[in-house]
């Protein structure tokens, strides 16, 4: 039975699940001295479509992707080197979050932008975790279920009298 539940109806006291709780820590990452050969194994070995880089200290230092390994894959098999590394073909520009971001600027940012993961970051600029869109899914279907079953279940007896109490 789908569950037709509106966020709207959310209250501004119900709980919004931050990054920091739905993040997954165990985060396949690279380095920047990778080689593309070694990058492509790990990548085809862990079944992630992208990992982030990250230095010597944990800090985010670039995205390398399935995009970007086809791309370094086929110049070095077409021109016999494949001596490169991560750091030649990765993308420095990423976009991550800190731990406090809630899900529902997860989700505009995972539905609106062109992210399918987002790195989450300590105040340092160290990586702590990653979330992917499957993450905020997740999220978002226990939160209405669980509001899903407030509503079957009706208001609590202090949730009775304090919608009484606005409504007078």
């Amino acid at each position: 039975m789908p569950i037709e539940v509106s966020f709207h109806a959310m209250k501004r006291s119900d709980h919004l699940q931050t990054a920091a709780e739905i993040m997954t820590t165990d985060v396949v990452t690279l380095a920047p001295d990778t080689s593309i050969i070694d990058a492509a194994h790990r990548l085809l070995a862990e079944g992630c479509s992208g990992a982030p880089v990250v230095d010597d200290d944990g800090a985010l230092v670039g995205m390398f992707t399935e995009q970007d390994c086809l791309y370094a894959l086929a110049a070095a098999a077409y021109h016999n080197q494949p001596r490169d590394q991560v750091g030649d073909h990765m993308r420095r520009d990423v976009f991550s979050i800190p731990p406090t971001t809630d899900m529902f600027r997860l989700t505009y940012l995972l539905h609106d932008k062109p992210y399918r993961r987002v790195p989450v970051i300590d105040d340092d600029g160290r990586l702590v975790g990653l979330v992917a869109r499957r993450d905020v899914m997740r999220a978002l279907e226990k939160a209405a279920r669980e509001r899903q079953q407030q509503l079957e279940r009706g208001p609590s007896t202090y949730e009775a009298i304090a919608e009484h109490r606005d409504q007078s």
